[in-house]
């Protein structure tokens, strides 16, 4: 049976609670829900889903990358976010042909550090501390990180750092090295990174803001480095809000402390002409001499065909401090990457070398555009350099390339391993799991592992939206070329994947029959293997363009606060809708 619930709201979380009325011990209410153009999810597609032991329901926090919120979903730009929430009858006895049910959906809002000041926060030896904020209205918004830096040195010799501040919308362990807006520079004491409304990147919805140390047991200079022994005595204070609050020495005292406090040093962006310099991918040569004048950028753009290659991007100066700043080409967007945008970087002294993994779920083919900056925070001379692009390969953590990665494998019991491939080139893809599930032949060491793929979640659990086995009869995914569901962030169906296998089992307290219920005790003994086929296709039957979706069905529109009693075939859904 389906429903459909609306989500205007970017920043709510989605609850779901469904509980069994009659016959708990023989029949179960799962649930399974899409998000568009998935309007009718099942167990064998891509969709988020509650059916672990003996607990169905569902939370799809606005924290997960993969649910969106408002007005940006659907066949149009400023379709209403809804999602079709799915009621499937399971029955463990074939005498029962129908499971009723109670279901109750809720919608609560997020908003973590939005507004909320982290005032005086302590950071690990080489650690990050992570955090994450929503973001509700169209307006500029502000991360501002504020901390005793280098510059501090002589006035905080025992508590002085240097942090990296990085947002990403994605990923929730973002480096300074992944898509991230960034700092991307130590030597100010107050550091803010703007996200603006009018920039294509920036949307509504939830957000990941990591902040991260870097130092050394060895340090002797406090220019260049920071004594670990430093972070014991250290603090910082992170402020997420619409406005700049960081302004005045008052404001040190309330979101710092009482070391000696610093003014902002000032600076200016340099400005592009609007041309790029076109750069050819694996052009061994470097005589090309190139410059960028203090605090200005100078552009280049690159064409990356390979979805399974790493692009690198790296000057050879001669002279002054270049940094490197790249953008994905954003056919909405502004394509000239900054140090306050969303790029990938190299922007540390002596750092001149940036690698775009083909393992980024932000990475995939097409234009690269590339800002080259000349830093003079430290030193003044024009910056003179020649640069490349070109690609690398490493698959060593392919396991279509290296089937022994997943080959002959213990079941991790009520845990995850996960597995990563890449696809070359328009194909339909089948990744199948191969695990004996029959006591009679393989005794203790049977079980029903269950097996996730996914497109955008490095690390996918049993509730992510991801394709799911969800049965014992079928052990393969299929994702096929034309599911719109299998694109990447930038709308491709060729690149990485991402895999994992959850060692599901029955806790051994709950067992009734050893020889059937998959007991945890014999799951942790279960040797698994993953497999990956590929079937390429022909390039007149593939497109990467975005693809024209069918309207959605009418179905059940359900709300926040609902309650929905109903019931539900075995084996057969039941269809709703919910606007985010």
């Amino acid at each position: 049976i389906y429903y459909t619930i609306d989500v205007p709201d970017p920043c709510e979380t989605l609850n779901i609670w469904i509980g069994d009325s009659d016959h708990p011990d023989y029949t179960v209410p799962e649930l399974a829900v899409g998000k568009w153009p998935n309007t009718r999810p099942t167990m064998d597609n891509l969709e988020w889903t509650s059916y672990n032991w003996a607990y169905q329901n569902l939370t799809i926090s606005a924290w997960d990358a993969d649910f969106d919120g408002g007005y940006v979903c659907g066949p149009n730009k400023n379709s209403i976010c809804s999602y079709t929430i799915g009621v499937v009858g399971y029955s463990s006895n074939s005498s029962f042909k129908s499971v009723k049910f109670t279901m109750k959906v809720s919608l609560t809002p997020q908003h973590k550090i939005f507004g909320v000041p982290q005032l005086h926060q302590t950071i690990a030896p080489n650690g990050m501390n992570q955090y994450a904020f929503c973001v509700r209205s169209k307006s500029d918004v502000v991360a501002e990180l504020v901390s005793w830096n280098t510059l501090q040195a002589s006035q905080c010799p025992n508590s002085y750092s240097s942090l990296e501040m990085v947002v990403s919308k994605f990923n929730p362990v973002a480096t300074s090295s992944d898509l991230v807006w960034r700092l991307g520079h130590g030597d100010t004491q107050s550091n803010a990174v703007y996200l603006l409304f009018n920039d294509a990147d920036t949307r509504l919805g939830s957000y990941y803001l990591n902040v991260i140390n870097s130092c050394s047991d060895s340090c002797t200079n406090p220019l260049t480095c920071v004594p670990c022994a430093n972070l014991k005595y250290s603090m910082y204070s992170v402020v997420v809000s619409n406005n700049v609050l960081f302004n005045a020495s008052a404001d040190s005292e309330k979101y710092l402390g009482t070391c000696p406090d610093y003014s902002p040093e000032s600076g200016t962006i340099g400005t592009s002409d609007g041309s790029f310099v076109v750069l050819t991918l694996n052009d061994a040569s470097t005589t090309d001499k190139y410059i960028s004048v203090c605090g200005a950028y100078t552009y280049f753009k690159v064409y990356m065909p390979d979805p399974c290659s790493d692009l690198n991007i790296e000057v050879f100066p001669t002279s002054g401090e270049p940094n490197i700043y790249v953008s994905k080409a954003n056919i909405d967007g502004d394509p000239y990457p900054t140090k306050n945008k969303l790029t990938w970087a190299a922007y540390s002294n002596g750092d001149y070398k940036v690698t775009i993994s083909h393992w980024s779920p932000e990475s995939s083919p097409g234009w690269y555009f590339i800002g080259v900056y000349d830093d003079c925070t430290t030193q003044s001379r024009t910056a003179s350099y020649a640069i490349k692009a070109y690609t690398s390969v490493d698959n060593s953590q392919d396991i279509f390339s290296n089937q022994k990665l997943s080959m002959n494998k213990l079941i991790p019991a009520e845990d995850y391993a996960y597995y990563r491939f890449c696809v070359p080139a328009c194909a339909d893809v089948k990744v199948t799991l191969q695990n004996c599930m029959d006591y009679n032949v393989c005794g203790k060491t049977y079980s029903y592992p269950e097996l996730l793929v996914t497109r955008t979640n490095r690390m996918p659990d049993l509730n992510s939206y991801s394709y799911k086995l969800a049965t014992t009869s079928r052990r393969s995914i299929v994702v096929n070329h034309t599911d719109p569901s299998s694109r990447d962030h930038n709308g491709y169906m060729t690149g990485s994947y991402y895999v994992g296998v959850y060692g599901w089992c029955t806790p051994d307290s709950y067992v009734n029959d050893w020889e059937a219920d998959g007991p945890c005790s014999y799951a942790k003994n279960t040797v698994y293997n993953v497999t990956v086929d590929i079937y390429p296709l022909d390039s007149a039957q593939c497109t990467d363009q975005h693809l024209i979706y069918k309207p959605s069905p009418s179905l059940t529109k359900i709300k926040s606060g609902d309650v929905i009693t109903g019931v539900v075939p075995v084996n057969q859904y039941i269809y709703y809708t919910i606007d985010v």
